[in-house]
């Protein structure tokens, strides 16, 4: 059974405990992004590409500096196939270990912090972040996601979190012969189940909106 990519359960958030921890999960990893951001500036950048979250070992906070014109002193490029949408004269750089910029730039990037991951509100709710069993003759267990357990986006103050459907995963794992170790987690007050298709209208409509405002405000 392929575990990621199970359906997976979709809710909206606008208030309620998990409201609450996405919230602040959200200015954390705001204010560690800024911390980023003002490093790509202070080495003249425009903008940089997000490393590793907090839950990935021996992570980097970022991936690559972009830059406008040439790039200065102490840089080289980059070239990952996941650099993409680079406009004309921009470039993704890192840090030249050869030089004596290139390894303090890089020193200053390994102590950025990581970005949060989502794994905290997963824990403050309460989910599982992975379902136990056993089966004659021993015992496992499979993770719920592959880096992260929960997922979520905002529009505003609004959350989409995205979660396993672990009680198909369970049924999946009974049909196989294992005994699934029984979980009793449900949605807490404020999480309003909603199909994926009602999630990405949300995100549309805000996104036509914005275009709309913008286009007003340019006219």
């Amino acid at each position: 059974m392929d575990i990621f990519n199970q359906p997976r359960l979709n809710f909206r958030v606008a208030s309620g405990p998990c409201h609450t921890a996405l919230i602040a999960w959200r200015e954390r990893r705001l204010a560690v992004e800024k911390q980023h951001f003002d490093f790509a500036k202070s080495v003249g950048g425009t903008g940089f590409y997000p490393g590793s979250e907090d839950n990935v070992g021996n992570g980097v906070a970022i991936h690559a500096v972009i830059f406008e014109g040439d790039l200065p002193a102490g840089w080289k490029v980059r070239k990952w196939k996941s650099f993409n949408g680079l406009s004309a004269g921009m470039s993704a750089g890192w840090p030249d270990k050869r030089t004596k910029i290139g390894k303090e730039a890089l020193a200053v990037i390994r102590a950025l912090p990581l970005r949060p991951s989502c794994n905290a509100p997963c824990d403050e709710i309460g989910f599982p972040t992975s379902l136990s069993y056993t089966y004659p003759g021993g015992k496992g267990s499979v993770p719920l996601g592959m880096f992260e357990t929960l997922k979520a986006g905002w529009i505003e103050d609004v959350f989409y979190v995205s979660l396993p459907d672990y009680q198909r995963i369970g049924l999946a794992l009974q049909a196989e012969g294992k005994e699934v170790e029984r979980v009793d987690w449900l949605p807490l007050v404020g999480m309003q189940l909603v199909l994926k298709e009602q999630v990405d209208l949300d995100y549309a409509r805000h996104k036509a909106a914005t275009a709309a405002t913008a286009e007003g405000g340019a006219a």
